[in-house]
């Protein structure tokens, strides 16, 4: 496959992931020690982690919307996807980056809503980045190195780790939990 076709389907898995995001944002944009939302601004529960951000409608009027406009996410999801496919090419990494995409600009819209970058998030993409690089390290054609990758993680996790322990009120721990993920990924 082309650079070009891969590009376009990532564009589309973006969008497609974009249009997701704008339910768990708003659930997840919570200060710190909250617990997560369940429900909407109206009272009514929220049942799920993906899909739009409207509540139900009452008395067959039109749903009140709260957190971020889907089109907002979905463009943007779908712009980095292509931008990850177009710079990877057509390698097995290609797909590790695009399908963890989603889960960075989540990330974005949470810290961008309430400035903290939840754990239920950061940790589990540093995992998954690491596992889903090793698995594409199995496949030819793969370009990067998963025991670079490993180190990156390490190192880029340590070193803001430093920076959190000299300067606390400088970044949260969620930063330094983040700097694993974007420390693997740019290791490979």
């Amino acid at each position: 496959m082309g650079t070009t076709v891969i590009t376009l389907a990532a564009a589309a898995y973006g969008t497609t992931a974009g249009l997701a995001l704008p339910r768990a944002a708003y659930r997840l944009s919570v200060p710190p020690g909250d617990p997560w939302r369940a429900h909407c601004p109206e009272g009514h529960p929220l049942r799920g982690w993906l899909g739009p951000a409207r509540c139900a409608p009452a008395g067959g009027g039109t749903a009140p919307r709260y957190g971020p406009r889907a089109p907002g996410p979905a463009l943007l999801t779908a712009a980095v996807c292509a931008a990850l496919a177009a710079a990877a090419g057509p390698r097995p990494e290609a797909v590790v980056f695009v399908v963890l995409a989603p889960l960075l600009v989540l990330l974005s819209l949470v810290d961008l809503a309430v400035h903290r970058l939840p754990d239920v998030l950061t940790l589990p993409l540093a995992a998954a980045c690491a596992a889903l690089l090793g698995a594409a390290a199995l496949l030819p054609g793969a370009a990067g190195s998963w025991r670079l990758a490993l180190l990156g993680g390490l190192a880029l996790g340590a070193s803001y780790l430093v920076l959190f322990l000299i300067n606390p009120a400088g970044m949260g721990l969620g930063d330094v939990k983040l700097a694993l993920a974007l420390g693997v990924a740019l290791g490979w």
